[in-house]
C-alpha cells in the first residue's frame, strides 16, 4: 500500500496534487479510529494551534505518553514533529502569500520565536526561509535555482 502511494506521489503534477493525495490517505487511516483519534485527525487538518504537546493531549483527554504513542502509530512520527509539520506548512503558504517580517510569520504559524521556525523550516527545506523567500516560484514549495 504504500509503494502505492509513493507512486501517485511521483505523479502528481504539483504540490496541492501531493497534499491532496496525503490528506486522502490519512482520511482512510482514520475511518476506523476512536473519537478521540479523529478528533486528533481533524486538528491536523484545522487551523486551530495548541500551544503545547501537553495542551493538546490534555483537549483529546490523553497522557502525553499516551498521545505519542497514538501519534506515532497513526502517522509515524511523534506529536511535537507533526505539530512543527503543521507550523512549517503555515509559515511556508505564509511566504508565498504575505509580505511580512519573518517574525511575523513565525509568530503567526506558532513558533516559539525567530531562531525556533528558521532552524525547524531548514530541518524540513534544508535552507533558511529567507534563503526559501529568494528562490521561491509562485507555487508553493517550488524554487528557481
Amino acid at each position: 500500500f504504500r509503494s502505492e502511494i509513493w507512486h501517485k506521489l511521483a505523479e502528481a503534477e504539483d504540490f496541492n496534487a501531493r497534499v491532496g493525495i496525503i490528506l486522502d490517505w490519512l482520511q482512510t487511516q482514520t475511518e476506523n479510529t476512536s473519537r478521540q483519534e479523529a478528533i486528533f485527525s481533524t486538528y491536523l487538518s484545522n487551523a486551530i494551534e495548541p500551544s503545547s504537546v501537553a495542551d493538546l493531549a490534555q483537549k483529546l483527554c490523553y497522557s502525553v505518553r499516551q498521545l505519542n504513542r497514538k501519534s506515532n502509530d497513526l502517522f509515524g512520527m511523534s506529536t511535537e514533529a507533526l505539530i512543527n509539520y503543521k507550523r512549517y506548512l503555515t509559515s511556508l503558504h505564509m511566504l508565498h502569500q504575505q509580505h511580512q517580517s519573518l517574525a511575523d510569520i513565525a509568530y503567526r504559524s506558532g513558533f516559539y520565536d525567530q531562531s525556533h521556525f528558521i532552524h525547524t523550516f531548514r530541518d524540513f527545506t534544508g535552507i533558511t526561509p529567507l534563503a526559501y523567500r529568494k528562490l521561491k516560484s509562485g507555487m508553493t514549495a517550488h524554487l528557481f535555482s
